[in-house]
């Protein structure tokens, strides 16, 4: 999917993931995608496919990994109410499609 391929300007604003993604036909336009209601928080571990990260998580930023992947991390509650690190790779579950952010689920 490796949506940064083809992506620049990447940022996150919130929840929402913005980026100038390029078309089929070369030219760059700006998307973005609200990451909140495609993740959810399971016992302090991004879940794709779940929602609502953003009630029980602190700090959530992304970073672009040194092999490029692009990594949504955040502080995120436990079930227990103690607090962990956790990230996902967003490159496993974004796509640019024609110059528009889209999740895509790699099963």
């Amino acid at each position: 999917m490796s949506f940064q391929l083809t992506s620049t300007d990447i940022a996150l604003n919130g929840t929402v993931l913005s980026a100038n993604c390029q078309r089929v036909d070369g030219e760059m336009q700006p998307s973005s995608i609200d990451l909140d209601p495609l993740f959810g928080n399971i016992n302090g571990q991004f879940q794709f496919g779940q929602s609502d990260f953003a009630q029980t998580a602190n700090d959530s930023s992304i970073s672009t990994q040194d092999d490029g992947t692009i990594l949504l991390s955040g502080t995120l509650q436990t079930a227990d109410g103690d607090w962990v690190q956790a990230s996902i790779n967003l490159s496993d579950y974004i796509a640019n499609m024609d110059g528009n952010l889209t999740p895509v689920n790699p099963n």
